[in-house]
Protein backbone atom coordinates (compact mmCIF):
# COMPACT_ATOMS: atom_id res chain seq x y z
CA UNK A 1 0.00 0.00 0.00
CA UNK A 2 2.56 2.64 0.99
CA UNK A 3 4.84 4.24 -1.55
CA UNK A 4 8.21 2.55 -1.27
CA UNK A 5 11.59 3.96 -2.15
CA UNK A 6 12.64 2.80 -5.59
CA UNK A 7 15.86 4.67 -6.29
CA UNK A 8 17.91 7.27 -4.51
CA UNK A 9 18.35 9.96 -7.15
CA UNK A 10 18.84 13.58 -6.15
CA UNK A 11 16.65 15.89 -8.22
CA UNK A 12 17.44 19.45 -7.13
CA UNK A 13 15.67 21.29 -9.95
CA UNK A 14 12.10 20.26 -9.12
CA UNK A 15 9.77 22.85 -7.62
CA UNK A 16 8.21 20.08 -5.52
CA UNK A 17 7.15 16.44 -5.77
CA UNK A 18 5.70 15.40 -9.12
CA UNK A 19 3.58 12.32 -9.68
CA UNK A 20 3.16 10.85 -13.14
CA UNK A 21 -0.01 8.81 -13.63
CA UNK A 22 -1.80 7.22 -16.54
CA UNK A 23 -5.49 6.61 -17.07
CA UNK A 24 -5.09 2.83 -16.84
CA UNK A 25 -6.83 0.84 -14.04
CA UNK A 26 -3.51 0.24 -12.22
CA UNK A 27 -2.81 4.00 -12.06
CA UNK A 28 -6.30 4.67 -10.73
CA UNK A 29 -5.88 2.06 -7.97
CA UNK A 30 -2.46 3.50 -7.15
CA UNK A 31 -3.94 7.01 -6.88
CA UNK A 32 -6.67 5.78 -4.52
CA UNK A 33 -4.11 3.97 -2.34
CA UNK A 34 -1.65 6.88 -2.24
CA UNK A 35 -3.93 9.93 -2.51
CA UNK A 36 -3.52 11.07 1.10
CA UNK A 37 0.27 10.80 0.84
CA UNK A 38 0.23 12.77 -2.42
CA UNK A 39 -1.94 15.41 -0.77
CA UNK A 40 0.30 15.59 2.31
CA UNK A 41 3.40 16.18 0.17
CA UNK A 42 1.50 18.62 -2.11
CA UNK A 43 2.50 16.68 -5.22
CA UNK A 44 1.79 18.08 -8.66
CA UNK A 45 0.35 15.32 -10.84
CA UNK A 46 1.07 14.95 -14.52
CA UNK A 47 -1.45 12.85 -16.45
CA UNK A 48 0.10 10.91 -19.31
CA UNK A 49 -1.61 8.60 -21.74
CA UNK A 50 -5.17 9.83 -21.19
CA UNK A 51 -6.89 9.02 -24.50
CA UNK A 52 -9.56 11.70 -24.22
CA UNK A 53 -11.02 14.40 -22.00
CA UNK A 54 -13.33 11.94 -20.23
CA UNK A 55 -10.36 9.89 -19.05
CA UNK A 56 -8.54 13.04 -17.93
CA UNK A 57 -11.66 14.25 -16.08
CA UNK A 58 -11.97 10.91 -14.30
CA UNK A 59 -8.42 11.27 -13.00
CA UNK A 60 -9.07 14.88 -11.95
CA UNK A 61 -11.95 13.62 -9.79
CA UNK A 62 -9.55 11.20 -8.06
CA UNK A 63 -7.10 14.01 -7.25
CA UNK A 64 -9.06 16.84 -5.59
CA UNK A 65 -6.90 19.51 -3.97
CA UNK A 66 -3.85 18.72 -6.10
CA UNK A 67 -2.43 20.59 -9.07
CA UNK A 68 -3.02 18.34 -12.06
CA UNK A 69 -1.71 18.84 -15.57
CA UNK A 70 -2.22 16.72 -18.67
CA UNK A 71 0.84 16.37 -20.80
CA UNK A 72 3.34 14.23 -22.55
CA UNK A 73 5.44 12.50 -19.92
CA UNK A 74 7.93 11.01 -22.37
CA UNK A 75 10.48 13.80 -22.03
CA UNK A 76 10.21 13.78 -18.23
CA UNK A 77 10.39 9.99 -18.16
CA UNK A 78 13.51 10.03 -20.33
CA UNK A 79 15.15 12.67 -18.14
CA UNK A 80 14.61 10.66 -14.96
CA UNK A 81 15.13 7.23 -16.61
CA UNK A 82 11.59 6.14 -15.69
CA UNK A 83 10.20 3.16 -17.54
CA UNK A 84 7.02 2.64 -15.52
CA UNK A 85 4.30 4.80 -14.03
CA UNK A 86 2.59 5.65 -11.73
CA UNK A 87 5.60 7.24 -10.06
CA UNK A 88 6.42 10.09 -7.67
CA UNK A 89 9.59 12.12 -8.11
CA UNK A 90 10.74 14.45 -5.36
CA UNK A 91 13.95 16.32 -4.52
CA UNK A 92 15.63 13.28 -3.07
CA UNK A 93 14.23 10.13 -4.66
CA UNK A 94 11.86 8.40 -7.04
CA UNK A 95 8.97 6.31 -5.66
CA UNK A 96 6.90 3.72 -7.47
Amino acid sequence: GKIKQEKNIYVASLPGPICIVGSDPFSKQWIQRNYQHLLDMKAMCLIVQAKNQDEADELLQLLPGLIVSAGNGDELADHFHIKHYPVVINERMIFQ
